[in-house]
């Protein structure tokens, strides 16, 4: 599971500000919903669980996601334009376990991100 946090963040905060307080601050609640699977679909097991976040802007949700289980990925902003290094640190750590032997079935993004179609075409 690899959560690009300021993207889905922002995304919810324009159409529900309650949905983007929920997602932030109570990480464990849809990431277990996610664990449980849906209709005619059996639990999964997340064996990583990584939240990329500029912690600049969004450092006092940190502790949410840590207590949820999740290793926080410090992305800040590196430009004058508030681009940080989100999308590259998600690709390559997603690179790597598509390609080590932990036997992963099956990966989730969390993003808007149009950024990640062709990592989610290599998978």
């Amino acid at each position: 599971m690899f959560v690009d946090f300021d993207n889905v963040f922002t995304g919810l905060q324009a159409l529900d500000p309650l949905a983007a307080k929920r997602f932030a601050e109570d990480p464990k609640h849809w990431a277990d919903a996610l664990s449980a699977g849906g209709s005619g679909e059996g639990p999964r097991r997340f064996l990583i669980r990584n939240c990329y976040l500029n912690p600049m802007v969004y450092s006092k949700y940190r502790t949410y996601w840590t207590r949820a289980g999740f290793r926080v990925i410090d992305c800040p902003s590196l430009t004058q334009r508030g681009k940080s290094s989100t999308d590259i640190n998600l690709v390559l750590d997603a690179m790597d376990a598509l390609s080590g032997s932990g036997g992963i079935e099956e990966f989730f993004i969390a993003s808007a991100d149009a950024d990640f179609t062709s990592l989610i075409q290599r998978f």
